[in-house]
């Protein structure tokens, strides 16, 4: 006669058990696998950032993005959006992280780097903030980012 789990209360037990620890295991690998995988994410995300601007402070940035996800979306639109409006005058799109413990300030800034006279870049600047920056960066975001341009 063969006893089984619903009439063995021994191995009911150990059915019981080792069910707890399969489930507990593959919880923690799902978990490590969801972060191994944003962390691969991240990294990526990073390097593509790396193909578009010059990062000053690379490690700070990659902190800093790494508490505030929702700015790579906006970074990479950024991107297009100046190089639409500002076309083949850019020099260099810089991006970094700035500090300033007195203020307790921390924020990210894209400087515009161009070969236009400072009046033109500006203007330039005038139009990236009406026609697309300031309809989509807001709130929170916008205390914590920020696009300049430097006339070379």
């Amino acid at each position: 006669m063969t006893l089984t789990a619903e009439k063995n209360p021994v191995r009911q037990s150990i059915v019981f058990i080792f069910g707890s620890y399969l489930n507990s295991y593959l919880e923690k690998q799902f978990q490590f696998e969801m972060e191994t995988s944003l962390t691969r994410q991240h990294e990526e995300k990073m390097e593509l950032l790396g193909n578009f601007y010059i990062l000053k402070n690379r490690i700070e940035v990659n902190r800093f993005l790494g508490k505030h996800k929702e700015l790579f979306g906006v970074l990479f639109e950024t991107y297009m959006q100046i190089k639409n409006i500002f076309g083949e005058n850019i020099v260099e799109l810089s991006l970094k992280l700035e500090n300033d413990p007195e203020e307790d300030y921390e924020g990210l800034f894209v400087t515009i780097n161009t070969n236009l006279s400072p009046e033109e870049a500006l203007d330039l600047l005038e139009r990236f903030d009406d026609e697309w920056f300031l309809d989509r960066v807001s709130g929170e975001i916008s205390s914590i980012f920020t696009v300049t341009v430097r006339a070379l």
